[in-house]
């Protein structure tokens, strides 16, 4: 059947990326990292750049969306664009809309449609699901057909405001002159605060796995996710990088978190001093990875690289086999 084709095409095809970037200047800011990607990953790979215009400078009466909606619409767009099998590389704001798309699909019983509380633009009011109507009635928008949730096998986290580092960082030095304010409350409009933090492992439940290099004789094809061994350690497929001097984050309670919840993950952190939020990107755009070598961008991308199976490991000294010893 013509399913059963499309459906043996996308196991075929490698992963698609998928990019959520951070407030402010939003899409345009990911237009370099978006070339970079193009450029190393497989000529058949499916690159999706998504756009939060709520969070985008000069939007100041943009309405804020509920988060039903955001993971709503952002499930939509991998179903229409029929995606399974994908990678995400969030940064800043869109880590937060990663780990609310991560929590909807590690929820018991989500079917990649319509999130726990509906509101998705695929659903109405009342959280039914839109079948499959030849666009009719949808404003134009293409067929979907249901081949149920995406799969992650790779999440990259850079500056991460998922760590705890949105109810800490800048927020608890501006609470100490006395207003109370919270970025998660901020951002989830319901206050529920938790929700915005990681505090769970994705791969309990077979998300973020892990990808194989792409070079490697042996292990899983390029574009599955590859399972941990018996008793190693989960969350093998999720990488973060921030800087010490962000003044947005707590590097040592990312660290802690990460200890606890995702013990598999690994977390890169520049070191400079004078580094901040998206000092990484501001060296991209000044052609730090073309121009001259910048020790930031050339990291983190280094790190994203290296989880997506497609790079070496960053910065890993070589290992002198241990010598002999005679007793």
């Amino acid at each position: 059947s013509s399913s059963a084709s499309s459906s043996a095409r996308a196991r075929e095809l490698p992963p698609a990326l998928v990019l959520l970037p951070g407030a402010g200047n939003g899409l345009l800011s990911f237009l370099p990292l978006a070339l970079f990607f193009q450029r190393r990953l497989p000529r058949d790979a499916t690159l999706v750049l998504f756009r939060l215009p709520h969070v985008e400078v000069g939007r100041p009466w943009a309405p804020l969306p509920q988060w039903s909606e955001i993971v709503g619409g952002v499930l939509f767009g991998l179903r229409a664009l029929r995606v399974r099998d994908c990678d995400v590389v969030a940064h800043s704001y869109g880590t937060a809309v990663a780990n609310r798309l991560l929590r909807e699909l590690c929820r018991p019983g989500c079917d990649g449609h319509s999130p726990a509380k509906g509101g998705g633009p695929q659903s109405g009011g009342n959280g039914s699901r839109r079948g499959s109507d030849n666009g009719s009635g949808s404003g134009g928008m293409p067929e979907v057909h249901e081949e149920g949730p995406p799969v992650i096998g790779f999440l990259g986290l850079i500056d991460p405001i998922t760590l705890g580092g949105a109810t800490t960082g800048l927020v608890g030095v501006i609470n100490q002159s006395g207003p109370d304010l919270s970025f998660a409350f901020c951002a989830n409009r319901a206050g529920v605060t938790h929700k915005e933090i990681m505090d769970f492992d994705p791969a309990l439940v077979g998300q973020c796995l892990g990808r194989p290099q792409a070079s490697s004789a042996s292990g899983p094809a390029p574009g599955s996710a590859s399972r941990p061994a018996p008793g190693g350690a989960l969350g093998a497929g999720v990488r973060v990088f921030l800087a010490e001097g962000d003044r947005l984050l707590d590097a040592p309670l990312a660290r802690s978190i990460l200890g606890r919840f995702v013990p598999g993950a690994r977390m890169d952190v520049d070191a400079r001093p004078w580094s901040f939020h998206g000092c990484w990107l501001v060296e991209l755009w000044l052609g730090g990875l073309w121009l001259w070598r910048a020790p930031g961008a050339s990291r983190c991308v280094g790190l994203m690289l290296h989880g997506l199976g497609h790079g070496p490991e960053p910065d890993t000294p070589t290992k002198k086999a241990p010598s002999k010893q005679t007793t």
